[in-house]
């Protein structure tokens, strides 16, 4: 009993004073997202299934590598490759295997997704990137009991229901989609050295579209693997049209 009192006294002061009693799990995770963005090197893989969306009727994997001041490379199932360093953005053509620099308005191969290859090659971003304040999109956050092995490490678990900005962000690429309803829970998994290692989404979203509603289903996970141990090496392709681009934009006075 004089626990207890001391206990709801001490929370009294707290509040008293101004500040709520902290959110360990939230302060956590939002330490290890911060920790994660500093890191340097890494690579990454994932999957992601939508139901609901004609033209992703099978799951997609995906796979790349970041290394700062180098390079961001990714290769995204019927998206193909592709390679970003700062703003410019190199895609390989999933038909004819040629790069080409990505902007608006232009086409990348003949196959239906043509128009729609360079817009989402333009929104990817690596994992650390994505992960900023990923805190802040859970409406609460709940860290599991016990610890789950992942590549051979005990990593904790933070989870918990998302927000319906939460959900959106958890779309790969930023997806944008128009008002409706977004329902969709998270879990993130933190190593020992606390960094964010893994993380998956599922959600679920009633939009309109063309006045008709459509209901989307999205599962997402991404893994980061070989943090501090991952190389990128532009090809020289990429390298000659970034090139030739910074030389029009010299002239230009971009």
């Amino acid at each position: 009993m004089m626990f207890f009192k001391a206990l709801m006294l001490a929370a009294g002061f707290a509040l008293a004073a101004g500040g709520a009693l902290p959110d360990e799990p939230k302060d956590e995770l939002a330490k290890a997202s911060e920790k994660t963005r500093g890191l340097e090197n890494y690579k990454f893989k994932g999957k992601f299934e939508v139901e609901g969306v004609p033209f992703l009727p099978d799951p997609v994997e995906y796979n790349g590598a970041y290394v700062k001041d180098q390079g961001f490379t990714a290769t995204l199932g019927p998206v193909g490759k592709i390679f970003r360093i700062d703003k410019k953005v190199a895609i390989q053509d999933p038909d004819s295997g040629e790069w080409v620099l990505s902007k608006a308005g232009r086409k990348v191969g003949e196959g239906p997704l043509a128009a729609q290859i360079p817009v989402i090659a333009r929104s990817l971003r690596p994992p650390h990137e994505e992960l900023k304040k990923i805190e802040e999109r859970f409406k609460a956050i709940k860290k599991r009991d016990g610890a789950e092995k992942i590549a051979e490490q005990d990593c904790a678990v933070y989870e918990g229901d998302l927000t319906e900005a939460g959900v959106k962000a958890m779309l790969p690429g930023g997806a944008l989609l128009g008002p409706g309803t977004y329902e969709g829970r998270a879990q993130v998994w933190v190593n020992p050295d606390g960094k964010i290692v893994k993380y998956k989404a599922d959600c679920k979203m009633v939009v309109k579209f063309n006045e008709n509603e459509m209901e989307i289903v999205v599962n997402r996970t991404t893994e980061l693997t070989d943090l501090g141990k991952a190389k990128v090496e532009m090809p020289d392709a990429v390298k000659k049209l970034f090139d030739a681009d910074d030389e029009e934009s010299k002239k230009e006075g971009r």
